[in-house]
């Protein structure tokens, strides 16, 4: 008996998930959007589309850029929100990989001069 609530609970709270995924804009029920923040600005990435933005959303002067890493640490080029606060977003999309270097991890930094940068990253397997 137990089990089974426990079962119920579990497919109630896919069901609630799936509906909160819908909701922050996927394109199908199928994909996956991962979101990396950095305080009030983000990240995302579509899994599906392979494509990913930058959002500037802090009104405190320091620019936000993503970039992407490899299994074995080499890096793409930075991609800068454009209008660095407020507005549209950033962003473009994701190239190919080797399967046997994948693309690991889509970092969200914020540009703070004369000070390293601030940083969060997620992981992201694009081959």
């Amino acid at each position: 008996m137990r089990l089974r609530s426990l079962a119920a609970i579990g497919a109630s709270l896919t069901l609630a998930m799936g509906g909160m995924l819908a909701t922050a804009g996927t394109a199908t029920a199928s994909s996956y959007v991962m979101y990396v923040y950095q305080g009030g600005d983000y990240g995302k990435f579509d899994e599906v589309t392979h494509s990913f933005s930058v959002c500037d959303k802090e009104n405190d002067g320091h620019q936000v850029y993503v970039y992407f890493e490899k299994l074995d640490n080499s890096k793409s080029s930075r991609v800068y929100d454009p209008d660095s606060y407020g507005g549209g977003c950033g962003g473009g999309t994701l190239g190919a990989a080797s399967s046997s270097n994948p693309w690991d991890l889509m970092w969200v930094c914020e540009d703070i001069p004369v000070w390293s940068d601030n940083c969060n990253a997620g992981g992201v397997i694009w081959r």
